[in-house]
Protein backbone atom coordinates (compact mmCIF):
# COMPACT_ATOMS: atom_id res chain seq x y z
CA UNK A 1 0.00 0.00 0.00
CA UNK A 2 1.54 3.52 -0.90
CA UNK A 3 2.05 5.68 1.60
CA UNK A 4 3.25 9.57 1.19
CA UNK A 5 5.86 11.68 2.95
CA UNK A 6 5.88 15.35 2.43
CA UNK A 7 9.78 16.79 2.29
CA UNK A 8 10.34 20.83 2.32
CA UNK A 9 13.46 20.96 0.35
CA UNK A 10 13.36 24.97 0.70
CA UNK A 11 10.92 27.41 1.21
CA UNK A 12 9.83 27.82 -2.82
CA UNK A 13 10.25 23.33 -2.99
CA UNK A 14 8.62 20.72 -1.57
CA UNK A 15 8.57 17.27 -3.11
CA UNK A 16 6.71 14.02 -1.89
CA UNK A 17 8.43 10.51 -1.66
CA UNK A 18 6.32 7.59 -2.06
CA UNK A 19 6.83 4.61 -0.08
CA UNK A 20 5.74 0.67 -0.07
CA UNK A 21 6.35 -0.17 3.75
CA UNK A 22 9.78 0.62 4.01
CA UNK A 23 10.36 0.46 0.16
CA UNK A 24 11.13 3.77 -1.28
CA UNK A 25 9.48 3.88 -4.43
CA UNK A 26 10.64 7.20 -5.56
CA UNK A 27 9.89 11.09 -5.71
CA UNK A 28 6.43 11.59 -6.27
CA UNK A 29 4.23 15.06 -6.25
CA UNK A 30 7.41 18.07 -6.37
CA UNK A 31 5.80 21.85 -5.88
CA UNK A 32 7.68 24.88 -6.81
CA UNK A 33 6.33 28.29 -5.46
CA UNK A 34 2.43 26.47 -4.79
CA UNK A 35 2.67 25.20 -8.46
CA UNK A 36 2.54 21.29 -9.17
CA UNK A 37 5.52 20.11 -11.17
CA UNK A 38 4.55 16.44 -11.66
CA UNK A 39 2.06 13.89 -10.26
CA UNK A 40 2.96 11.05 -8.17
CA UNK A 41 1.40 8.49 -10.56
CA UNK A 42 5.38 7.92 -12.01
CA UNK A 43 7.65 8.06 -9.02
CA UNK A 44 11.14 9.41 -9.67
CA UNK A 45 13.35 6.12 -8.98
CA UNK A 46 17.08 5.45 -10.38
CA UNK A 47 17.58 1.96 -11.90
CA UNK A 48 20.61 0.88 -12.59
CA UNK A 49 23.27 -2.44 -13.04
CA UNK A 50 26.74 -3.55 -12.92
CA UNK A 51 28.75 -5.02 -15.93
CA UNK A 52 28.32 -8.60 -14.44
CA UNK A 53 24.14 -8.24 -14.77
CA UNK A 54 23.55 -7.27 -11.10
CA UNK A 55 20.20 -4.93 -11.26
CA UNK A 56 19.21 -2.45 -8.53
CA UNK A 57 15.72 -1.58 -8.58
CA UNK A 58 14.50 -1.72 -5.08
CA UNK A 59 15.49 0.55 -2.34
CA UNK A 60 15.00 0.19 1.65
CA UNK A 61 14.70 3.37 3.48
CA UNK A 62 16.98 3.61 6.19
CA UNK A 63 16.89 7.58 7.32
CA UNK A 64 16.12 10.41 6.51
CA UNK A 65 18.84 13.17 6.76
CA UNK A 66 19.12 17.20 6.44
CA UNK A 67 22.99 17.94 5.77
CA UNK A 68 22.56 21.83 5.20
CA UNK A 69 20.87 22.49 2.73
CA UNK A 70 21.01 19.23 1.71
CA UNK A 71 17.80 16.58 2.44
CA UNK A 72 19.46 13.05 1.70
CA UNK A 73 17.97 9.67 1.95
CA UNK A 74 19.64 7.09 2.74
CA UNK A 75 18.52 3.61 1.32
CA UNK A 76 19.67 -0.04 1.05
CA UNK A 77 19.84 -0.79 -2.61
CA UNK A 78 18.69 -4.03 -3.25
CA UNK A 79 20.51 -6.25 -6.54
CA UNK A 80 19.39 -8.82 -7.84
CA UNK A 81 21.20 -10.94 -10.39
CA UNK A 82 19.69 -11.09 -13.92
CA UNK A 83 20.85 -13.34 -16.59
CA UNK A 84 22.06 -10.94 -18.93
CA UNK A 85 25.03 -8.25 -18.44
CA UNK A 86 26.35 -5.21 -19.87
CA UNK A 87 29.49 -6.86 -21.48
CA UNK A 88 29.52 -8.24 -24.94
CA UNK A 89 31.46 -10.63 -26.48
CA UNK A 90 33.12 -9.61 -29.93
CA UNK A 91 29.77 -10.42 -31.87
CA UNK A 92 28.10 -7.97 -30.04
CA UNK A 93 26.16 -10.41 -27.92
CA UNK A 94 25.50 -9.71 -24.32
CA UNK A 95 27.32 -12.24 -22.15
CA UNK A 96 25.15 -14.03 -19.82
CA UNK A 97 25.42 -14.72 -16.43
CA UNK A 98 24.31 -18.16 -15.25
CA UNK A 99 24.29 -18.14 -11.54
CA UNK A 100 21.97 -18.80 -8.72
CA UNK A 101 19.61 -15.80 -7.96
CA UNK A 102 20.40 -13.85 -5.10
CA UNK A 103 20.25 -10.88 -3.46
CA UNK A 104 22.80 -8.39 -2.63
CA UNK A 105 22.37 -5.11 -0.69
CA UNK A 106 24.46 -2.36 -1.02
CA UNK A 107 24.20 1.23 0.13
CA UNK A 108 22.41 4.42 -2.18
CA UNK A 109 21.90 7.99 -0.73
CA UNK A 110 19.32 10.02 -2.63
CA UNK A 111 20.89 13.84 -2.56
CA UNK A 112 18.30 16.54 -3.05
CA UNK A 113 19.31 20.17 -2.73
CA UNK A 114 17.68 23.68 -3.43
CA UNK A 115 18.43 25.15 -6.37
CA UNK A 116 18.17 29.15 -7.91
CA UNK A 117 18.35 30.57 -11.29
CA UNK A 118 17.74 34.54 -11.97
CA UNK A 119 17.68 35.18 -15.38
CA UNK A 120 16.40 38.27 -16.87
CA UNK A 121 15.80 39.69 -13.76
CA UNK A 122 13.20 36.84 -12.70
CA UNK A 123 14.36 34.40 -10.36
CA UNK A 124 13.53 30.21 -10.44
CA UNK A 125 13.56 27.54 -8.03
CA UNK A 126 14.04 24.12 -7.83
CA UNK A 127 16.38 21.08 -6.88
CA UNK A 128 18.98 18.99 -7.95
CA UNK A 129 18.37 15.09 -7.77
CA UNK A 130 22.00 13.43 -7.31
CA UNK A 131 22.86 9.92 -6.59
CA UNK A 132 26.08 8.52 -4.10
CA UNK A 133 26.17 4.42 -4.88
CA UNK A 134 28.63 2.44 -2.04
CA UNK A 135 29.72 -0.55 -2.18
CA UNK A 136 32.77 -2.87 -1.13
CA UNK A 137 32.40 -4.63 -4.42
CA UNK A 138 30.15 -4.00 -6.94
CA UNK A 139 30.67 -1.16 -9.59
CA UNK A 140 27.77 0.69 -11.89
CA UNK A 141 28.18 0.51 -15.50
CA UNK A 142 24.33 1.67 -16.15
CA UNK A 143 22.04 4.23 -14.40
CA UNK A 144 18.83 5.42 -15.88
CA UNK A 145 16.56 7.70 -13.93
CA UNK A 146 12.95 7.01 -14.37
CA UNK A 147 10.72 10.46 -14.44
CA UNK A 148 8.46 12.42 -15.81
CA UNK A 149 7.23 15.92 -15.40
CA UNK A 150 3.99 17.44 -16.11
CA UNK A 151 2.91 21.01 -15.24
CA UNK A 152 -0.13 21.43 -13.18
CA UNK A 153 0.20 17.21 -12.25
CA UNK A 154 -1.17 15.87 -15.30
CA UNK A 155 0.25 16.04 -19.04
CA UNK A 156 -3.28 17.02 -20.92
CA UNK A 157 -3.56 20.36 -21.92
CA UNK A 158 0.69 20.70 -21.62
CA UNK A 159 2.06 21.48 -24.72
CA UNK A 160 5.72 19.92 -25.62
CA UNK A 161 8.50 21.48 -28.05
CA UNK A 162 10.45 18.71 -29.64
CA UNK A 163 14.17 19.17 -31.26
CA UNK A 164 14.48 15.46 -32.75
CA UNK A 165 13.52 14.64 -36.44
CA UNK A 166 11.34 11.59 -35.44
CA UNK A 167 9.12 13.67 -33.41
CA UNK A 168 6.53 16.29 -34.51
CA UNK A 169 7.90 20.01 -33.45
CA UNK A 170 5.43 20.45 -31.23
CA UNK A 171 2.87 18.84 -29.83
CA UNK A 172 -0.23 19.54 -27.56
CA UNK A 173 -1.06 16.68 -24.81
CA UNK A 174 -4.59 15.64 -25.06
CA UNK A 175 -6.27 12.78 -22.94
CA UNK A 176 -7.92 9.89 -25.09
Amino acid sequence: MRKFKSLRISQDVQVQIVLDGKILLGIGAVKIKGVQMRSAEVPIRPDFSTPDALHYQDFVLQEIIKDGKKTILKTSAVGRQEVFGEIMDEYSYNLAFPTLRSRVEDRLDWILEPQELELDGEKYAGFSLGFKFASPRNKIHRLVTVSTWEIGGKADGNTIYHQAYSCPPVFSCIKR
